[in-house]
């Protein structure tokens, strides 16, 4: 399973993110570009995101995404 974290800085550095990876792959980007965002999900399996708008275009390419995770408050 690959767990992509889009914007993983925005997380705050006090986070322990290291049980995320029991799960899997683990991918930490600290922050995505939109040019950046379909590249980088492509081929994961969960993405985790704060800010960044997940739609129907960005999800076209995407076709192993299982589950979309929004950290925001």
């Amino acid at each position: 399973m690959k767990i992509v974290f889009m914007e993983a800085d925005t997380l705050g550095k006090d986070v322990d993110l290291s049980e995320f990876d029991k799960l899997g792959e683990v991918v930490k980007y600290p922050a995505s570009k939109p040019a950046e965002n379909a590249k980088r999900i492509e081929d994961a399996d969960i993405i985790i995101v704060n800010k960044i708008p997940v739609n129907e275009e960005l999800l076209k390419e995407a076709k192993n995404v299982k589950l979309v995770c929004v950290t925001a408050t």
